[in-house]
């Protein structure tokens, strides 16, 4: 067996809206619908609300025009248009979905001249001009539906008489056709007109003892696997070659009734008695899909008559006849520490101090920095406990400061800095206090200046982003000095590239700039005009001007990815991937998918894929298929909005949101966490 895997796991069932709980086939639509075929209608399912489509009957018990014929649904395919055709006991239905109504492709009787017969249709393939179904009355059709033609390919072909078991149908990209049948597998050639037969009773069959094939499932290299009463069957037809595959671990494994393909290649089983299994084609080992998130029953309780994969690599499972088993694989589990109506009666090392979270920094493996509105909680990840505490209710003389603390930076040199009004503060590890370092008195309009970013750009040497432009901390001589560019704008990001000397600087509303440092960066290398030794003076600093662009945007972060290729900036009107060398960028907003527009910050997680939090939720991006999955509180967020330099990456992978004091029923969520797990993603 596999190792253990997260899964995310929810049921939907007739009580959510489903007309009934045996879904024998599926469909997710090019405009991200889900359709559900049922013994008792069609159901459209949005995520969050069903539509329901069934016959609708005159008062003399006639189909009424417009909807569809028959309630036992057999197949669903969508062509180009974005038009289904959906099989039912009636025949082929046409749903035409600019005029929301149905039309039935009748079939012709064959023994009362113009007539229609009712005939059970299974379409299952589907390209620009033609169909292809299974009907018990006319066989394996071809259907021009453009002409509205049909080309009969073989008559004596027709789907197998289960009543609760689909009827497999599948046409692989060379154009043949594979079909379940009562013993065994038919394999049909459309150019040669052939019918062979594997695993099966038929006196010519090439190949195989004869058994029951319950379900099939045809891979890219050609491959067939085979769901029998005993295991699973990987075929070579090509080859006459296969091989069984009945225990999964030390445990037998009862009837494989459905097979499904994920985008990683895993093929997903649904069983008779072992609920959800999974099989890795590499290592030829199974997993098993275990319980719902909630107090309900084992999926292994259910038989599962039909699994499905959608593009986002969800599987949605029929826990017959309940409904549905929607199972997230990789799982995006969410949770961190809540806030509640019950939080006053927790222990205090399970309380942060104010539950909107403003940064984060990680000390060490056992000891991240969580920056609230109200002092800093330093947490161990492991077990959710606060184990310190600092700049809570800080004292001066008029009374409490609250909020002193605004932002926190790690340098190289490992030491700790904490962002603050009117400066900075050195903290010392040993005695666990804090030096405050502050901004000399000055004209700045700027009452309450304050340092929200920071970067290193040499061991005696930090530059900070305030709302009056950039200062430059002498961090021996404990001196700030005012940057000479940019004066008097309000920076909002920074990132240095050590490499390049080039310092990036992200504004408010005045997009992006790019400096390229020259002259003295080290202690003690150079002369101030008085003749004393200069450290890190930065008037022995020469800042160059390289680029800027995205006027009118507000950068509020800027990270690069792992080859400092392509620079991430996290602005007011989306996410910019930007080219470092030629300045072109690619912009991500609500219309490419993003849950929002307002991109706070981005992480790179262990599979390259990108991490944004907004004012929506968070979406993540795989910048391989440019695919964005979108997380809100539907998928367990306990609110919707996140902060400003509230994220980071831990060393060991894991991922950390701030959010927002945004209300969700009884519960707040300061943060989440998102586990990167070798063979899987959870979110906790």
């Amino acid at each position: 067996m596999l190792a253990g895997t997260t899964f995310r796991i929810d049921h939907i069932g007739v009580s959510d809206g489903l007309t009934q709980g045996s879904v024998y086939y599926m469909l997710k639509d090019s405009r991200g619908f889900l359709w559900l075929g049922t013994q008792d209608g069609l159901n459209r399912y949005d995520g969050h609300r069903f539509r329901t489509y069934r016959p609708a009957l005159g008062k003399d018990g006639s189909v009424q025009p417009g909807t569809i014929r028959g309630i036992n649904i057999f197949g669903i395919v969508e062509d180009a248009e974005g038009n289904l055709w959906i099989g039912t006991e009636e025949g082929l239905n046409r749903y035409d979905r600019q005029q929301d109504r149905f039309d039935c492709i009748s079939v012709t009787s064959s023994t009362q001249r113009g007539t229609s017969q009712s005939s059970r249709t299974i379409p299952f393939s589907i390209n620009e001009t033609e169909l292809i179904y299974l009907s018990d009355a006319e066989g394996l059709v071809q259907f021009d539906f453009r002409k509205r033609h049909k080309t009969v390919l073989a008559a004596n072909l027709h789907p197998t008489r289960e009543y609760d078991l689909q009827s497999s149908a599948m046409r692989t990209p060379s154009g043949d056709i594979w079909l379940h049948a009562s013993s065994g597998l038919l394999h049909y050639n459309p150019q040669r007109r052939k019918i062979s037969h594997y695993f099966s009773n038929h006196p010519h069959n090439l190949f195989g003892p004869a058994q029951v094939v319950y379900s099939f499932h045809i891979d890219s290299d050609d491959i067939a696997w085979l769901g029998t009463g005993t295991g699973l069957i990987r075929f070579d037809y090509r080859h006459a070659t296969y091989q069984t595959y009945a225990t999964a671990g030390t445990n037998p494994i009862s009837a494989i009734y459905s097979i499904a393909s994920d985008q990683r290649g895993r093929l997903w089983l649904g069983t008779q008695n072992d609920g959800v299994l999974y099989f890795d084609k590499r290592s030829r080992l199974f997993g098993r899909v275990y319980n719902f998130m909630k107090n309900t029953p084992r999926l292994s309780e259910f038989k599962i008559s039909k699994v499905y994969t959608d593009n986002l690599g969800i599987v949605w499972a029929n826990t017959d006849p309940d409904g549905l088993a929607r199972i997230v694989p990789d799982a995006f589990l969410f949770g961190g520490i809540i806030k509640n109506q019950l939080t006053d009666t927790l222990p205090a090392d399970q309380k942060l101090t104010n539950y909107t979270v403003r940064g984060f920094l990680e000390e060490r493996f056992d000891r991240l920095w969580v920056l609230t509105q109200n002092g800093i909680n330093v947490l161990d990840p492991h077990t959710n406990r606060v184990v310190d505490r600092y700049l809570s209710n800080v004292q001066s003389s008029t009374g409490p400061v609250r909020g002193i603390a605004r932002s926190l930076y790690r340098d190289p040199q490992r030491r700790i800095w904490v962002g603050r009004t009117g400066g900075v503060m050195a903290f010392d590890s040993k005695t666990k206090t804090f030096e405050s370092i502050l901004f000399p008195s000055s004209n700045s309009l700027v009452g309450a200046n304050y340092v929200r970013n920071m970067i290193s750009i040499s061991d005696t040497m930090l530059i900070a982003a305030t709302e009056d432009g950039l200062y430059a901390l002498d961090i021996s001589r404990r001196k700030w000095s005012k940057v000479p560019i940019l004066t008097g704008e309000n920076i909002f990001s920074l990132w240095y590239d050590t490499a390049a000397q080039q310092v990036w600087v992200g504004t408010y509303l005045n997009g992006y700039y790019c400096y390229q440092l020259s002259g003295t960066l080290q202690s003690g290398t150079g002369v101030s005009p008085t003749g004393e030794p200069r450290t890190g003076d930065t008037n022995s600093l020469n800042w160059h001007f390289i680029r800027s662009g995205l006027k009118g945007y507000m950068v509020l972060h800027i990270r690069p990815d792992a080859s400092k290729q392509t620079i991430w900036l996290s602005c007011d009107r989306g996410a910019v991937a930007l080219n470092a060398q030629t300045g072109q960028f690619r912009l991500y907003t609500e219309r490419q998918g993003l849950a929002n527009s307002f991109v706070y910050g981005t992480l790179t997680d262990a599979q390259n894929k990108i991490w944004m939090s907004t004012n929506r939720g968070i979406s993540r991006l795989d910048p391989t298929t440019q695919a964005i999955k979108n997380f809100t509180p539907n998928d367990g967020l306990q609110g919707y909005e996140f902060n400003g330099n509230a994220f980071v990456r831990l060393a060991n992978g894991e991922l950390y949101f701030g959010g927002s004091t945004v209300l969700t029923g009884f519960d707040r969520m300061p943060f989440i966490a998102v586990h990167l797990i070798p063979t899987s993603i959870s979110i906790r």
